[in-house]
């Protein structure tokens, strides 16, 4: 059954088709300093998140992308209602090896803001959320961190918001993008040296 035939699906919580995201509270992220953030490291960002690595390249992966994608409408509904409610540019994150224990079958995601997203000193992560436009799309990152915890592969996907959400929240998006404006989302990089890391 597609997307049409289901309905329009994607609609946030308190409304008649609600859906809830599983929330890891932070605990999707634990071991993932280092990759994400560099504590403890001098690996420069492109070393730490890799983006380049194909969705197949491990089945992990590969299923919670096409979860996402199975239920994008949904997920989507829920990133416009997280976007009203911090009032800031954001993302869903997933780690693709975690599953909480008390949801041990469904994927579990945090919401990174921007401000988060500049002290990765990533320039993809930071210019997706700096860009895209909740009023018609939730951006959603997927990663998977390498056994050593330095680095991680990270893949990214952006959900289209139904229609009917863009225009029952059209007003309220177009309010609170015109308060925050762009002079804010400025990125954060880093001077690399020429000098190669290892040991992913």
């Amino acid at each position: 059954m597609d997307r049409a035939e289901r309905g329009d699906v994607g609609v946030p919580p308190g409304d008649p088709y609600s859906f809830k995201l599983v929330d890891s509270g932070g605990m999707a992220l634990n071991g993932a300093d280092r990759a994400f953030w560099g504590h403890g490291s001098v690996r420069p960002a492109s070393s730490r998140l890799i983006w380049i690595l194909p969705p197949a390249y491990d089945e992990r992966v590969r299923t919670l992308l096409k979860w996402i994608e199975e239920m994008s409408w949904p997920i989507a509904g829920v990133g416009v209602k997280k976007f009203l409610k911090t009032r800031e540019r954001g993302a869903f994150i997933s780690n693709a090896d975690f599953r909480p224990r008390f949801h041990p079958t469904e994927p579990a995601f945090d919401w990174i803001t921007f401000k988060q997203a500049q002290l990765t000193k990533d320039r993809t992560l930071q210019e997706s959320i700096a860009t895209y436009d909740p009023a018609t799309t939730t951006l959603v990152f997927v990663f998977l961190l390498s056994k050593s915890g330095n680095s991680a592969g990270i893949w990214r996907t952006q959900l289209l918001v139904p229609a009917s959400l863009q225009v029952k929240y059209h007003f309220a998006v177009d309010k609170v993008k015109a308060s925050i404006g762009h002079g804010r989302y400025r990125l954060k990089l880093e001077y690399v040296s020429s000098t190669k890391t290892k040991n992913h």
